[in-house]
């Protein structure tokens, strides 16, 4: 990351989010990496790059916090976030 100090700016505490945004995956052409499309209603598509390390990290954790909400299942309103 460019800067670390960047996730001391997240945003924090409840706001509104994007529920099951269109996205899709794909390689970069120079195969060294993933490119992350996520579709934003107001600002059209934006593209990520994870090299492979940090596209298996956002995997795992994906995939770590997939279970946790199929355990917390329909306890938050749907429109409503709260992050830590």
């Amino acid at each position: 990351m460019a800067d670390e100090n960047v996730l001391d700016t997240r945003p924090k505490g409840t706001f509104t989010a994007i529920f099951t945004p269109p996205w899709w995956v794909d390689i970069t052409n120079a195969k060294n990496g993933s490119i992350l499309q996520v579709h934003h209603p107001e600002h059209g598509w934006l593209a990520f790059v994870f090299p492979p390390e940090h596209a298996a990290m956002l995997g795992a954790a994906l995939v770590r916090h997939s279970g946790v909400c199929d355990y917390f299942a329909g306890t938050l309103p749907p429109s409503t976030v709260s992050v830590n």
